[in-house]
């Protein structure tokens, strides 16, 4: 099956998809359209082995308690809506559980992005629970990262993004945290405020936050525990800037390396 399902707009508003089962499309679903009022409602699909589990392009669909299992990617956000991602199960997507487009905003909550692994000849870089990508800004909430490659992946952003990652828990991850800043941006925003990090515990990762040239990154009140680095960041770089306020770092092989 190339499209499982196309879920467009139209006089009667839009249809509500619960409690069907998409195995081995190309695309399982493609969300297009809504607004701040009304919005496509899909709730506890499951989607297994496609190419791309679900698609939303402009879309402010409320995607609820969805399950993604062996597909390459989970969900990709692109575009101009504003969707809402609540309560779904990301597990042993092979290239990643959420993708989010460059441009495209969305919301996040109590998400569970499990064994998102792929083969060994792809390279760590390729495989993640959920990647931010260019000028997106995503808010996570609440959400368990456990046995991925890379937890989240922040690639080729700004100074200028402002995510924010509240309260989610890093556990067991080959890196919990990646942030990689623009190769274009030359120099940091004064006030730059890039990604913020409130209350998120890392635990047991081999690397819990890995900063790359050019990032932003703010963290509170987080927590590093048994990880192999606590937070890594380049060293001697002048484009690179972390925040790091009331955190706790204890058990770690080596808390901070920079």
């Amino acid at each position: 099956v190339q499209v499982g399902l196309l879920v467009l707009g139209g006089s009667f508003g839009f249809p509500s998809l619960a409690a069907n089962q998409l195995n081995k499309c190309t695309l399982g679903m493609s969300l297009r359209g809504g607004n701040e009022t009304e919005w496509p409602k899909v709730h506890m699909n499951i989607l297994a082995e496609c190419a791309t589990g679900i698609e939303c392009t402009d879309s402010f669909a409320l995607v609820t308690c969805n399950s993604y299992e062996e597909c390459a990617v989970g969900t990709v956000i692109q575009g101009k809506g504003n969707p809402k991602l609540i309560g779904c199960t990301f597990t042993r997507c092979t290239e990643g559980g959420l993708s989010v487009r460059s441009s495209a905003k969305c919301v996040v909550a109590s998400c569970q992005f499990l064994a998102n692994i792929g083969a060994a000849s792809r390279g760590v870089r390729g495989r993640f629970g959920v990647s931010l990508e260019g000028e997106c800004i995503a808010h996570l909430y609440d959400c368990v990262f456990a046995f991925n490659d890379v937890g989240l992946f922040q690639q080729h952003a700004t100074s200028t993004v402002e995510s924010t990652v509240n309260r989610c828990v890093f556990r067991r991850n080959y890196r919990g945290f990646i942030a990689e800043g623009s190769s274009q941006q030359l120099k940091l925003a004064v006030n730059a405020q890039g990604v913020s990090l409130k209350w998120c515990s890392f635990l047991g990762d081999i690397r819990g936050v890995l900063v790359a040239e050019g990032a932003v990154v703010s963290l509170s009140g987080c927590l590093f525990q048994r990880c192999g680095m606590g937070l890594s960041t380049p060293v001697y770089s002048p484009f690179v800037a972390v925040h790091a306020n009331q955190c706790i770092f204890t058990e770690n092989r080596l808390h901070i390396s920079g």
